[in-house]
């Protein structure tokens, strides 16, 4: 473990090398971050952790859940519950955590949603791929903010019931081929 750690407790000027020029990144290769706009999203509950495996590249796994019905029982009662796992790879043009980046993901969806965007319930999957890009800014040494926004294409599987209890099934399964935002996203970093 202390020979793998090696290479990186000595300076760049040890090594020959001239200092980097970017003011805040020394060894700080993991971040943890959440989404406010994800949270706004009747309080979906999120996390994304990376690892930086290059001064370039960073890899990322996340999820987001919502388990909430809002005015249950009641004739205007309302969800977006969802299990969202994700995993992807990111390109920074500069350095790892700052300034523009690219990323391509993997991702899948467990989701009920009444009364959202109509008054029927939506129950079904989606598995699919996703690219996004975005802009991080360095707040200080160990926060960031990112913004960005991705979409997604992939397979979709869902049954149409009237809401709000998914009560009676109006319309068979559908599934198919879709195109879809996956992500506008406003989040917090914490570097280590």
């Amino acid at each position: 473990m202390v020979m793998l750690a090696l290479p990186f407790l000595c300076s760049a000027q040890e090594r020959g090398q001239a200092e980097p020029s970017y003011p805040f990144h020394g060894l700080r290769l993991w971040s943890f971050s959440t989404d406010v706009t994800t949270w706004a999203m009747l309080g979906t509950i999120n996390f994304e952790a990376e690892r930086a495996v290059s001064q370039k590249t960073s890899i990322y796994v996340g999820a987001k859940f919502n388990p909430w019905t809002f005015r249950y029982g009641q004739e205007d009662e309302f969800r977006a519950r969802v299990i969202r796992p994700y995993i992807g790879v990111r390109w920074w043009p500069f350095h790892y955590y700052s300034g523009w980046f690219v990323g391509i993901e993997a991702l899948g969806s467990i989701h009920n949603y009444a009364n959202i965007f109509n008054s029927n319930c939506y129950e079904g999957w989606f598995a699919g791929l996703g690219l996004n890009a975005g802009y991080s800014f360095m707040l200080s040494e160990r926060v960031n903010l990112s913004i960005g926004a991705g979409g997604a294409v992939g397979w979709f599987s869902h049954k149409i019931f009237t809401a709000p209890r998914c009560g009676r099934l109006t319309d068979g399964d559908k599934s198919g081929i879709t195109i879809q935002p996956s992500a506008l996203y406003c989040q917090f970093s914490w570097l280590f």
